[in-house]
């Protein structure tokens, strides 16, 4: 019976059965950066696709291109280009950078100050898919609004200030979500 080479056994595959190789992780990342690179949306969704059924694991690189094309997209306010990026990530499971998590914490912190609530409702929408953490700032500001802003606000605002306050977020949030709301009672 012939077995795998060391290289192959240390990088098998879960669920599949079948061995991952160093170099299909790096041909998939590759086409992967240059169909993001190229804005080619559809190429970048196929690979995801191929990505997740045969579970091959992204290198560094990739996740961080990944990370770098939603910052990218964030500025130019493309949502439609944002969503197809957040599935992709979200497909893939691939971890988003510090610098892209401060990003969307910032510009979330950007849409709530203007009021601005299809932003807001959006990037949340962003942060929960790719399970990104909400910065204590963010949180803060959710409690401020919803407590000392309330003559500020309307109905639709208090509704949608709830729903973005509430959606789910990473475990180890949790504790910030608490203890930026015992901060700011006292």
């Amino acid at each position: 019976m012939d077995l795998p080479d060391l290289t192959q056994s240390q990088h098998s595959m879960q669920g599949t059965g079948t061995m991952q190789t160093p170099k299909s992780r790096w041909v998939m990342s590759y086409e992967l950066v240059s169909a993001l690179k190229n804005n080619d949306w559809d190429k970048a969704e196929g690979i995801q696709l191929s990505i997740q059924n045969t579970g091959v694991m992204l290198v560094e690189r990739a996740r961080r291109e990944l990370s770098n094309k939603l910052m990218e997209v964030l500025d130019s306010g493309t949502w439609a280009e944002a969503g197809r990026l957040k599935r992709i990530i979200q497909g893939i499971g691939a971890e988003p950078t510090h610098e892209l998590m401060k990003k969307l914490n910032n510009k979330l912190i950007e849409a709530l100050n203007r009021r601005d609530w299809d932003n807001a409702d959006r990037l949340q929408c962003i942060i929960q898919g790719i399970r990104a953490c909400r910065s204590q700032k963010v949180l803060q500001l959710l409690f401020q609004m919803l407590t000392t802003d309330k003559s500020k606000n309307s109905i639709d605002d208090e509704e949608r200030l709830e729903r973005i306050n509430s959606a789910n977020v990473p475990d180890e949030m949790e504790e910030a979500q608490s203890e930026a709301g015992l901060c700011l009672i006292m």
